[in-house]
């Protein structure tokens, strides 16, 4: 990634109405999707989840993260979407 790189932590409640074996397994379909789609952008980041809450680091070029996130805010399984930071860096931190 170049010297222009953007990061932003956010946070998210995320519903996927379904048991918790079904949860895990929505989950890793998710990520899998999410670090396919995420490679093709530039964007690196990492992914926490924990009872329904999901916080995550995103790190890339700014116009394509801040589409990402737009598109995160968009999908209707998560609410409470929130920016916990915003900020540029000179080097990713996750692979």
């Amino acid at each position: 990634m170049d010297s222009d790189l953007y990061k932003l932590v956010t946070a998210a409640v995320v519903r996927f109405g379904a048991p918790a074996k079904r949860v895990a397994d929505a989950v890793l379909s998710l990520l899998a999707s999410a670090q396919s789609k995420n490679q093709r952008l530039n964007i690196t980041g990492a992914l926490l989840s924990y009872g329904g809450i999901f916080a995550q680091v995103l790190e890339g070029p700014r116009n394509s993260v801040e589409q990402l996130f737009a598109r995160i805010q968009l999908d209707e399984r998560n609410s409470e979407v929130t920016v916990a930071l915003r900020w540029r860096r000179s080097r990713a931190r996750f692979s």
